[in-house]
C-alpha cells in the first residue's frame, strides 16, 4: 500500500511537471507570436511612410524595432536570450 501511494505521488508530479512546461512553451510561443506581428507592422508602416516620402528610409535597424517593442527594463534579458 505504501509503494502505490508513492508510485501515485510520483505520477501525479510527473503529470503536473509535464502540464506545466507545456503551459510556458504555449507562453512563449504566443509571445514570440506577438513580437512577430508587431515587428511585421513596423516594417509595413516604414515601408508605406517611404512609398508617401521617397526621402524616408525603406528599411528599419534592428535596434529601432527592438526599442519599439520591448520595454527598456526587458532589453537586457533579450539581448542575452537571443545572443547565446
Amino acid at each position: 500500500m505504501n509503494i502505490f501511494s508513492l508510485g501515485s505521488t510520483g505520477l501525479l508530479t510527473l503529470a503536473w511537471y509535464l502540464q506545466r512546461k507545456s503551459k510556458t512553451y504555449e507562453e512563449n510561443e504566443e509571445k514570440f507570436r506577438t513580437y512577430l506581428e508587431k515587428t511585421k507592422k513596423l516594417i509595413q508602416a516604414q515601408y508605406e511612410k517611404h512609398v508617401k516620402d521617397p526621402n524616408a528610409q525603406p528599411w528599419l535597424v534592428i535596434n529601432q524595432i527592438r526599442d519599439k517593442l520591448i520595454p527598456e527594463n526587458d532589453q537586457l534579458v533579450f539581448f542575452v536570450f537571443f545572443h547565446i
